[in-house]
């Protein structure tokens, strides 16, 4: 059955005139005696007792107007629905992060902002390593990621944008014979045993300070995160290249951190997503994300 019935009908039983509620809908008194004698004939009875001075509802019009009125009232919800959906408000967000985005504050910003709002969009957060982050976005698995750019290369149907840099430092055991020192040249740690992010895939922490640094570390422990990356330079187990933004963070205050010196390239946190992304909600995550550096 058409809407139009439904919303002819609830109109004539609200005025119980079809004058008034031809009025109201805009249309010939005539063509809406003719819509709800359709309308009785479709149902197989009468809805609507005429006489010259009054019009009222039989029961079985009272039973379909209320009806007639949920019908009307989950069009409207579906409309309204749909409409907050195309707007960005509505829906669901796959965001992907690496460690450095979350324990730096970035994430946590970013979403705290977005979710004060969008309470009703849903967000569900993968961590990946930046390469995984990269294929996922490329595949629709994922809107968007943060991640570093450092070392890699971003596809050209990618965009991306820096939200924020720190130069990387040197975490080192407290009681290290180099903790005494400000300043740590690389010449000083070439030989030291590292704590790495562990990856399975061709770019890893070993691979990023031959990048950055010009030497291919010792590797003594490999970790999953860089939060178990300061635990296990706290327990004495190596030292660690870091991005700046964990100064903040250690374990036990038995971490130190120390500047490195011949070493200019910084650690990012970028977002990124598809070049030309349409998805009203992933427009609206972008223009809340930037809008907090305003």
């Amino acid at each position: 059955m058409e809407i139009r019935y439904y919303r002819y009908f609830v109109t004539l039983a609200e005025e119980l005139h079809f004058g008034r509620a031809a009025e109201r809908l805009h249309i010939a008194q005539p063509a809406l005696s003719m819509q709800i004698q359709a309308l009785e004939k479709m149902l197989g009875g009468r809805l609507l007792e005429r006489t010259k001075r009054s019009v009222s509802l039989t029961e079985a019009g009272k039973v379909f107007l209320d009806q007639a009125r949920e019908v009307l009232s989950q069009e409207e919800r579906a409309v309204s629905t749909t409409k907050r959906a195309i707007r960005g408000e509505l829906g669901c967000l796959r965001i992907g992060y690496s460690g450095n985005a979350a324990y730096s504050g970035v994430l946590g910003d970013a979403l705290r902002k977005f979710r004060t709002e969008h309470p009703h969009v849903e967000v569900q957060l993968l961590e990946l390593n930046p390469l995984a982050q990269l294929r996922e976005i490329e595949k629709r698995g994922l809107h968007m990621g943060f991640l570093t750019t450092l070392s890699i290369e971003i596809p050209k149907t990618i965009e991306t944008r820096v939200l924020a840099s720190w130069p990387m430092v040197l975490a080192l055991p407290r009681d290290h014979r180099l903790a005494a020192k400000k300043r740590i040249s690389l010449d000083m740690v070439k030989k030291e045993p590292f704590i790495v992010y562990a990856n399975e895939e061709e770019f890893g922490s070993a691979s990023m300070i031959h990048y950055i640094a010009g030497f291919e570390p010792v590797v003594s422990y490999q970790a999953a995160n860089v939060m178990l990356m300061v635990a296990l330079v706290g327990a004495d187990m190596g030292v660690a290249m870091v991005p700046a933004s964990l100064m903040g963070e250690s374990i036990q205050s038995k971490v130190v951190y120390r500047q490195l010196s011949g070493i200019s390239a910084k650690m990012d946190c970028t977002i990124a997503y598809r070049r030309f992304e349409k998805e009203p909600v992933v427009q609206l995550f972008i223009q809340s994300l930037l809008s907090l550096s305003d």
